[in-house]
């Protein structure tokens, strides 16, 4: 028997329910595997040892010749990861040594870290002198809040290497000194639980509550072990990794070349500059006639301006164009935040814009739509981000000639 007798995807299937259902530890001793050194499939969101899944994985699909042991196969790129990758699946090779987990903590009496999770593009972590680096999985953990509830609120990855700077420009601090403070921060993209993982009474909340982060005193980085990650994972329903072929509609159709017009499309990216700055300076305008407090945080939210007076915010995502307006484009993002309440759209259509050096923008029609819903509007796609499967694909052998 080998490898090559596994051609059910169903039978691979019920290994990686099995490996869920005993654990990742449990599944490896039983089974008689290693950890993997560097090929993982992962399969929504969660990552398992790929050579330990196909082996028990054949004894599943062939109970007469049973699974297949450690030392009779070999795991690797022209192995277990073509077999696996033939049924559909995707493998990874991600070596041990060069990709870790982290849980990072958070007190909601200094930092607002739900409302950060929701509307943060992109939040910068202190991490002191922990080793951190690009690529590397995060569970966002709140400390006890006013109604004794602590646990993940979110999962998300480490984006960027790591930089001495402040966080100025972060509107949910509490105290003013804590965002001014400068220290080795870490860019991280969050996704945000539909349902926090609490420390309860529940299968999830008793792994919570023996994690380390859950039993410190004091801290904001705490390391996660693979096996904890999982479990982790699989509690939360999935993890989506960052996306590093499209990120959104307007990533995939800002392009040179675009046949759309208006909001930026068919302008120099200087002229495109010219347009939204224009846009966001009348906004900050007309808002701060009304409120309080407006500041520009479309540099870290997937919003524009947030305009605070003492109990209410507003989030305001702001649009210049030189058309007539009747049309927008808006992100996934953009899109999700404005499903929540208290999101308002400021459009400054049929801007005129002077083509000198710089650009300059000028007049133009200003309008809003206080409780802004794309809900109730009509949304047309015009991009797609694709998950290609590519085993109903072949290679390219430039190498045989081509039949005249």
């Amino acid at each position: 028997m080998s490898l090559s007798d596994l051609t059910s995807r169903d039978a691979v299937l019920a290994a990686l329910r099995e490996f869920d259902q005993r654990g990742r530890d449990e599944f490896l001793s039983s089974s008689g595997f290693a950890p993997s050194r560097g090929y993982f499939l992962e399969h929504q969101g969660v990552r398992y040892d790929s050579k330990a899944i196909a082996g028990v994985a054949h004894g599943i699909q062939h109970p007469h010749l049973g699974p297949l042991r450690a030392s009779s196969f070999s795991g690797g790129e022209a192995t277990v990861k073509k077999v696996l990758e033939g049924l559909g699946f995707t493998v990874l090779r991600i070596p041990l040594s060069d990709s870790a987990a982290w849980a990072l903590c958070a007190n909601p009496a200094r930092y607002r870290i739900r409302e950060a999770v929701q509307h943060l593009a992109i939040d910068y972590w202190l991490v002191g002198r922990a080793r951190i680096r690009t690529g590397d999985m995060v569970a966002v953990w709140q400390t006890r809040d006013q109604r004794g509830q602590r646990g993940v609120i979110a999962l998300g990855q480490v984006v960027g290497e790591p930089e001495n700077r402040s966080d100025r420009d972060n509107p949910y601090w509490v105290n003013e000194a804590d965002a001014a403070s400068e220290g080795t921060r870490i860019p991280v993209r969050y996704q945000p639980l539909q349902v926090p993982l609490w420390v309860d009474d529940t299968a999830a909340g008793r792994f919570l509550a023996s994690l380390t982060v859950a039993r410190a005193k004091g801290g904001t980085v705490f390391h996660v072990s693979d096996g904890e990650w999982m479990r982790m994972v699989k509690f939360a329903g999935g993890f989506a990794t960052v996306d590093s072929v499209v990120g959104d509609v307007e990533a995939a159709v800002r392009s040179s070349n675009s046949p759309f017009t208006g909001q930026g499309f068919g302008l120099a990216a200087a002229e495109r500059v010219a347009v939204e700055r224009y846009a966001m300076e009348r906004a900050v305008e007309y808002f701060s006639s009304r409120w309080a407090s407006v500041k520009d945080v479309s540099n870290r939210c997937s919003f524009d301006l947030l305009c605070s007076s003492a109990a209410t915010q507003l989030r305001v995502e702001v649009k210049g164009t030189t058309s007539a307006g009747d049309s927008v484009v808006l992100t996934k993002k953009e899109i999700d935040e404005a499903a929540a309440p208290g999101y308002a759209l400021f459009m400054v259509s049929d801007v005129i814009l002077e083509r000198t050096s710089p650009p300059v923008a000028r007049g133009g029609q200003c309008r809003i739509i206080p409780r802004w819903r794309p809900d109730k509007h009509t949304l047309k796609p015009i991009a797609y981000s694709v998950n290609l499967d590519w085993s109903e694909g072949d290679s390219v052998d430039f190498s045989t000639p081509v039949d005249a």
